[in-house]
């Protein structure tokens, strides 16, 4: 591919360029419309794409590693296996973007829309999500560990078999949410609201679920194990065979 690295091209109208495996290491395409361009295996760690516009760009296994994606646009972009490390999006909209695979390992993507996006198995472990928007988003089997999801919106999203291992999910709401066998070992929800959501099977052994809203929300066979459920709201709950042992109840 061609090499256009360290090149500054912000605002460049590169509508014919072909950049499939291109080297884009540390390129300047900031205010660049590369929306639906075939971007897959390019180069491009460090490089700056805020406010970009890749709109069903492909970018399946291209290196993204600590790039800027600020309020960039990749609405149904094909992101499959992509390396963003630590890459920024905040703001950012991937709205039903293909995600699967990916490594976001401390991505911040604070206040990002995903909504209805594929992400099923992406590895975010450490990554920044406070506030983001992941509305029926597909996040099956994702590694959530120590993640930040302060204030996010995860209503209706699917999350089984997620490892949510000591996130912060402080204010998340989790309407609908399916957590079936998802691991949230000294996760903290405080506060979160999980109103009829899917928790079956769910590993919750020290996660902190005080003022916690429980409505209709299903429990069979959850590990709550040490689990802080002081204040919370278990009206309608179905803790069939949940394990409760050690649990913290009062006022809840």
């Amino acid at each position: 591919g061609a090499d256009l690295s360290n090149a500054d091209l912000a605002g460049a109208n590169l509508i014919a360029a072909a950049l499939d495996a291109a080297n884009l290491t540390g390129t300047v395409l900031r205010d660049v419309n590369l929306a639906n361009f075939d971007l897959s295996g390019a180069q491009m760690a460090g490089s700056d794409l805020t406010k970009a516009n890749l709109n069903g760009a492909k970018l399946a296994k291209a290196d993204l590693t600590g790039a800027n994606l600020t309020q960039a646009c990749l609405e149904t972009a094909i992101l499959r296996s992509a390396n963003l490390t630590q890459a920024i999006l905040r703001e950012a909209n991937l709205r039903s973007a293909q995600l699967s695979l990916a490594i976001m390992t401390s991505a911040d993507m604070s206040r990002a829309d995903l909504t209805g996006a594929n992400c099923s198995k992406v590895n975010w472990t450490r990554a920044i999500l406070e506030h983001a928007v992941l509305h029926s988003a597909n996040m099956t089997g994702a590694i959530l560990r120590e993640v930040n999801l302060s204030g996010a919106r995860l209503t209706a999203a699917q999350m089984s078999g997620c490892d949510l291992a000591k996130a912060e999910l402080v204010g998340s709401r989790l309407t609908r949410a399916n957590l079936q066998n998802a691991i949230l070992h000294s996760a903290n929800l405080d506060g979160a609201v999980l109103d009829s959501a899917t928790l079956n099977g769910a590993t919750l052994v020290e996660a902190n679920l005080s003022r916690a809203v429980l409505t209709s929300a299903q429990l069979p066979g959850a590990d709550l194990t040490r689990a802080n459920l002081a204040a919370a709201d278990l009206s309608r709950c179905n803790l069939a065979s949940a394990n409760l042992t050690a649990a913290i109840l009062q006022g809840a």
